[in-house]
């Protein structure tokens, strides 16, 4: 296939997509997300984690607890009853940098926080994870930063954390209040994607992660052959 044909596909980034690109592979971004041969198939633990999410948004608005088998997860969720917080909300910007609606047709880059509080010119934003703290980065909670400053431009410090639930741990503290560098950072992976649109040239980036990569036609791909396939 020509990839060339793919230089006019409008992309709507999200988090997920840049880190593909950037820190992942771009050969992979461009079977995942610009022809989409390889499809997502939502793995066990792509299930839980989505279970634990619904239950921290339950419990932080108050609807039900945690089931007993994530009342672990109640020593994240307790210290926050205190503060007004919103959950799982969405956000969207524009190719120029201004808030809007996830769904809006005009809608550049979109993604959803997992809990934000805000007091006064300050914020905190907290993203649950349920899997293992060994691959921290912290790119997701900036860009989540950069979704809240937009929204709420008289915000001077915004902190972030990621919360391990499973391992009892938080991460150190992130500030996440140099927006115009994440919105820089942003802009740039998307000039590369774009040319790389234009060329046709993805590169296949060999790393230890070609064994759970499902694009199957890259010589690179050592996945068994058994191994469940996603496309």
């Amino acid at each position: 296939m020509n990839v060339r044909a793919h230089a006019s596909t409008r992309l709507v980034f999200s988090y997920t997509m840049l880190n593909t690109y950037a820190e992942i592979c771009p050969h992979q971004f461009y079977h995942r997300y610009v022809t989409k041969s390889v499809k997502f198939v939502e793995s066990q633990a792509v299930r839980d984690g989505n279970k634990v999410h619904a239950c921290f948004e339950h419990r932080l608005q108050g609807q039900k607890p945690f089931p007993p088998h994530l009342q672990y997860c109640e020593a994240f969720a307790k210290p926050l009853d205190p503060y007004p917080k919103a959950v799982e909300q969405w956000y969207g910007l524009t190719r120029n940098g201004q808030a809007c609606d996830s769904r809006a047709p005009n809608v550049f880059v979109r993604g959803k926080l997992d809990c934000t509080i805000i007091q006064g010119d300050a914020a905190l934003v907290w993203d649950w994870k349920n899997g293992k703290s060994s691959y921290e980065k912290p790119f997701e909670l900036e860009i989540g930063g950069l979704f809240l400053k937009t929204r709420n431009p008289y915000l001077t410090q915004i902190t972030g954390r990621y919360a391990y639930v499973k391992e009892n741990k938080l991460s150190e503290p992130y500030d996440l209040s140099d927006t115009e560098r994440t919105w820089q950072s942003v802009n740039a992976i998307v000039r590369e994607i774009e040319q790389d649109l234009q060329t046709g040239l993805f590169e296949k980036r060999r790393s230890g992660l070609c064994g759970h990569c499902d694009v199957r036609s890259c010589e690179f791909n050592r996945k068994p052959p058994d191994a469940n396939p996603r496309g």
